[in-house]
């Protein structure tokens, strides 16, 4: 089932977590009060709320009160973290800026490699002070490097890559490691507990839960 479908209207609640009470996750005591008593279904109301908020209905550029100019670089992952930066900056910025490419990887010589050119010329034109580069996760940049570091193709263009962002920015943030559950969608159980509700079946499901990275890119 496409989750962009909504088959019922979602909760005040919902809506008050997600656009009032999580502008208090920076302080511990307010943000545990906030979710006290989150049940399973609201969870993944919530999820399914904030996927269509965030990564479904994203805009590309944000102006705050600030003055430092913020470049988000990266893939759908980027995208549905901007509200994320948005918060954590406060309006520190003049301006935010979104260049992302769905299930793309910003360094040459992967399958996913796409746009490079473009995103060169937007570090170029944008000028920005800071660089968020988020590209977690595409299965090929799992792959183990098929010579040793200093000699491997990829590894190179990912460290020319690294090297032009960083000398076109005051500060590059580059998304590390992670934990993947493979053959599993966070969207796809969030979005089946919020149309059919919460059962013990899901609870008890067991997956291998490897950590990404492992003797591959990621390590580097």
């Amino acid at each position: 089932m496409d989750v962009s479908t909504e088959i019922k209207e979602f909760s005040n609640l919902t809506k008050e977590i997600f656009h009032n009470k999580s502008m208090q996750i920076g302080n511990e005591t307010a943000w545990k009060e906030a979710i006290k008593g989150l049940t399973p279904e609201m969870s993944a109301e919530l999820g399914v709320y904030a996927w269509q908020k965030n990564c479904k209905n994203c805009g590309t550029e944000w102006t705050g009160n600030g003055s430092l100019k913020v470049l988000i670089i990266g893939n759908s992952h980027a995208l549905c973290i901007v509200s994320g930066i948005k918060l954590a900056m406060n309006g520190m910025y003049s301006k935010l800026k979104l260049f992302d490419v769905r299930g793309t990887i910003p360094f040459e010589g992967f399958r996913s490699s796409l746009m490079l050119p473009e995103i060169r010329q937007t570090v170029k034109d944008f000028k920005p002070d800071i660089i968020y580069l988020i590209f977690k996760y595409m299965d090929d940049f799992e792959d183990h490097p098929s010579t040793k570091y200093d000699k491997d193709f990829r590894v190179a263009t990912m460290q020319e890559m690294t090297n032009f962002l960083s000398n076109n920015s005051k500060v590059l943030f580059i998304s590390k490691m992670h934990f993947e559950v493979p053959n599993f969608a966070l969207l796809n159980f969030a979005e089946q507990i919020y149309r059919n509700g919460w059962i013990n079946d899901y609870y008890r499901i067991k997956r291998k839960v490897r950590f990404s990275g492992e003797q591959s890119y990621l390590r580097i």
